[in-house]
């Protein structure tokens, strides 16, 4: 995995949402249309968690422990039940700055770990480098309609 071309993915995506981000009215960040639908500060922290969890479960793996695989949709789909629950109770300045506070821990991280940890075998059949598209970029581009459809 060239670390290069996964940073410019991650970055690239980021700054898309950012992008989107600074043309939405704050008080429409926590609005949605139903209780189906997310609201911006809900994605966000929900961006944020899966990115922590990634760190956390890479810093496991260095210590020798084990990280636990999520075992279905059911288990991630609560997983996300229990974020979305834990956005309603934080402020939106709280949810914008874990945002951008964990996408800068995250980016360290990368810039610090040697390429070759990237092909490494991390969980669920994927090797690190893959994982962590899976965490970024591409977890990014899922949530952008969302976040862009709140804007006026």
């Amino acid at each position: 995995m060239d670390k290069a071309h996964l940073l410019e993915n991650i970055q690239s995506g980021h700054r898309q949402l950012e992008e989107a981000l600074v043309k939405i009215d704050p008080q429409d960040m926590e609005r949605s249309t139903s209780k189906e639908e997310w609201t911006v500060k809900e994605t966000l922290v929900h961006l944020s968690s899966w990115e922590k969890a990634l760190l956390e479960d890479h810093a496991r793996l260095m210590c020798g422990e084990k990280i636990h695989e999520l075992s279905g949709q059911g288990e991630i789909d609560a997983r996300n039940a229990e974020t979305r629950e834990r956005a309603g109770h934080i402020p939106l300045d709280q949810a914008v700055a874990e945002f951008h506070g964990i996408y800068r821990q995250l980016l360290q991280w990368l810039e610090n770990l040697p390429e070759s940890e990237l092909d490494r075998p991390f969980a669920y059949g994927m090797s690190l480098g893959e994982f962590v598209g899976e965490d970024t970029w591409k977890h990014y581009a899922e949530h952008l309609e969302n976040i862009t459809a709140k804007i006026r």
